[in-house]
């Protein structure tokens, strides 16, 4: 079981205090910058290094991520805890 750090915040009190459900998943290294763009307006997106990321597991399951977060399955086997 791996433990998920969550910063000292009013959120991460009441995700423990209601034990919303977490995990991890691994995102894969994007090296390049992607354009796009949503009517008059065009985003880059900068390169990231890989990385696992926290998600909640109700709406990782309902597909509210972007797209990229279901390349890896989830680790759902995370203990949460408050970084003191």
């Amino acid at each position: 079981m791996q433990t998920l750090l969550l910063p000292t915040s009013g959120l991460a009190n009441k995700i423990l205090e209601l034990r919303v459900p977490m995990g991890l998943v691994q995102l894969d290294e994007r090296p390049r910058t992607e354009s796009f763009s949503a009517g008059l307006t065009t985003y880059s997106l900068d390169p990231e290094p890989a990385r696992q990321v926290p998600v909640i597991l109700p709406l990782y399951y309902a597909g509210a991520y972007p797209q990229h977060y279901y390349n890896h399955s989830v680790n759902p086997d995370v203990k949460a805890k408050i970084d003191i």
